[in-house]
């Protein structure tokens, strides 16, 4: 849908929003529970930074939204800091780092 609207960097991660709960009644008693898992599937959208203005202008993501909502999501978020190529590596070279200081390799 986003291609289709004129979006050129554009991309949607699904990702699932995990919460454990469980019944009052189990917790009033004190006993233990099996906890129950909700998972709600969750959309990020992450555009070209100087992509972002033109999805919020004229209720773009409201549309957006409602489009994916209809498919499924329960929840649609914005990637503020827009699409990256590459960006999933990010995070393993903050990891590597972490684990080589931790060891004393840094």
């Amino acid at each position: 849908m986003l291609k289709d609207l004129g979006f050129y960097d554009v991309r949607v991660r699904h990702h699932e929003l995990k919460s454990e709960i469980r019944s009052a009644a189990t917790a009033r008693q004190g006993g233990e529970n099996p906890k129950s898992e909700i998972v709600q599937p969750l959309a990020r959208i992450e555009v070209g930074q100087a992509e972002i203005p033109k999805l919020l202008a004229n209720e773009t993501f409201v549309r957006v939204a409602e489009a994916l909502k209809k498919i499924g999501y329960a929840h649609v978020t914005l990637d503020l800091q827009g699409y990256r190529r590459g960006s999933l590596n990010g995070g393993l070279s903050s990891c590597s780092t972490q684990h080589a200081i931790r060891d004393g390799t840094a």
